[in-house]
């Protein structure tokens, strides 16, 4: 775990698939841009609009979720001179994909799903989101658990009738 202003970021080679990072009391605002990683954002304090070709300008509050496929294009900043709290989530999107087709080959009946950015307001799947971070960012948890945790709760996002 790397601190950087305000910022926390976790990694780990044995999971390379995953980063995350925690983001507090910031006012930094990014132009418009892709990730070549599925990515997963999370508003834990202040407001926030999120726009993409999917949105425009949609105002986030605390315990929104943002779920933004690889290569689409977006934005995610604080209102005008205010700041924001928030955790982001990168997963490589191989490892990400092959995680969907295990669990299309368990369901029959289980369809892709549609892969562009999706807002989520529901406090249950802000709160395993958030479980899921922090089992991430703590030292007392092994990888095998750590994995565990993230694929229960990546099920709940990408096929909410399997959980």
């Amino acid at each position: 775990m790397l601190s950087h202003s305000g910022n926390l970021f976790w990694s780990d080679a044995r999971m390379p698939y995953v980063e995350t990072r925690k983001a507090c009391t910031s006012r930094t605002c990014y132009k418009s841009h892709s990730h070549e990683t599925f990515s997963i954002g999370a508003v834990d304090a202040g407001f926030s609009c999120f726009s993409s070709a999917f949105h425009q300008f949609e105002r986030l509050t605390p315990g929104s979720l943002v779920i933004v496929p690889a290569f689409t294009e977006h934005s995610c900043n604080p209102l005008p001179n205010q700041d924001w709290s928030y955790q982001m989530m990168h997963l490589d999107a191989s490892w990400l994909s092959a995680l969907i087709e295990e669990g299309l080959s368990n369901s029959i009946e289980q369809k892709i799903p549609v892969l562009k950015p999706e807002i989520i307001r529901k406090s249950e799947v802000y709160q395993s989101f958030c479980k899921m971070n922090e089992t991430l960012f703590n030292p007392n948890f092994t990888v095998l658990e750590k994995e565990q945790q993230l694929i229960d709760t990546l099920i709940q996002f990408i096929f909410p009738s399997m959980s």
